[in-house]
């Protein structure tokens, strides 16, 4: 009997199915539950079955060091990814930075730091992890350098290597420094073709150990009330910058001439006020050792 009332409505269910709501018949109960049916087929096609499922990063970390070919960490270096707009990232004084890129994919990574060879690297993010890399960059002739060692002066080097470090995390200070590194050659050539350079050249740098020590110190909080170029080294430089501007091809004649102009406008300001200008500087930075003060040199 079951099993007859089971079939009964199945055949019923079926009917309802195919019956169109609008139909015309005699069955008024007929048509009334193929509404009925059309209907709850209609809630079920509206019913919203989505289900939210919440977004999951999935960038990944890296986690990198960049060493000269010593094996010694390079502060300041550049990082950035090719054909993206990303903000660079800037090693630490141990020579370390963090960059989020999309994860489980391939990166092209440029390193850029002064006195050194450009370095580009493919290298593949892993996800939900720090993804540890290691750059060496390889040195290349610098203009600081080859002065320094044609003038037998290469005890100062440490000395410039603490002000050019925290120049070069500084907005302006990294334009600055970067006339030298991107005209290294130029400025190399400008330099060993013309004898008449080397005294004068000689003398700026050794001025100009004082500023580089005053500016050292004033990244680590330390007040000094002089202006940091006295007139004399001021005059001097600018005549310096004059100089090679002359013998220098464009655009290098020209930046040499703005900074020159720039240098004149700063012309009594503290190391802390030239600091200020030339842009803040990253907490950890300011953390690095103090540079030993070194002997005075008598100028001739």
């Amino acid at each position: 009997m079951k099993t007859r009332i089971r079939l009964l409505l199945a055949i019923i269910l079926c009917i309802a199915w195919v019956v169109p709501a609008n139909a015309q018949s005699d069955n008024p109960k007929l048509v009334k539950l193929s509404d009925g049916v059309l209907a709850a087929i209609q809630k079920l096609q509206n019913l919203d079955t989505s289900i939210e499922v919440p977004e999951i990063s999935t960038d990944g970390t890296l986690a990198g060091k960049v060493i000269d070919s010593s094996g010694n960490p390079i502060r300041g270096a550049k990082v950035t990814i090719a054909n993206m707009d990303a903000c660079p990232a800037r090693t630490d004084e141990f020579g370390t930075f963090e960059l989020s890129l999309p994860a489980d994919r391939d990166a092209a990574l440029r390193v850029q730091a002064m006195g050194y060879q450009t370095l580009q690297k493919d290298v593949h993010v892993l996800p939900w992890i720090k993804t540890p890399v290691t750059f060496t960059l390889q040195s290349r002739e610098n203009f600081l350098q080859v002065v320094l060692e044609h003038q037998d002066m290469t005890h100062l080097q440490g000395v410039f290597d603490e002000a050019i470090s925290k120049l070069q995390v500084t907005p302006k200070g990294r334009k600055y420094l970067n006339i030298f590194d991107d005209n290294s050659e130029q400025l190399i050539s400008i330099y060993t073709s013309h004898p008449k350079l080397w005294n004068p050249t000689r003398i700026l740098l050794q001025r100009l150990v004082p500023v580089a020590e005053n500016l050292a110190l004033a990244a680590h909080g330390h007040k000094n009330e002089a202006p940091l170029f006295t007139s004399s080294n001021l005059d001097l430089t600018l005549e310096i910058l004059d100089a090679y501007s002359a013998y220098a091809d464009e655009p290098l004649a020209s930046e040499l001439q703005d900074l020159a102009g720039e240098l004149i406008e700063m012309r009594s300001m503290t190391a802390e006020q030239m600091l200020a200008v030339l842009g803040p500087l990253p907490a950890r930075t300011v953390q690095s050792h103090i540079p030993k003060s070194v002997r005075p040199i008598t100028t001739p």
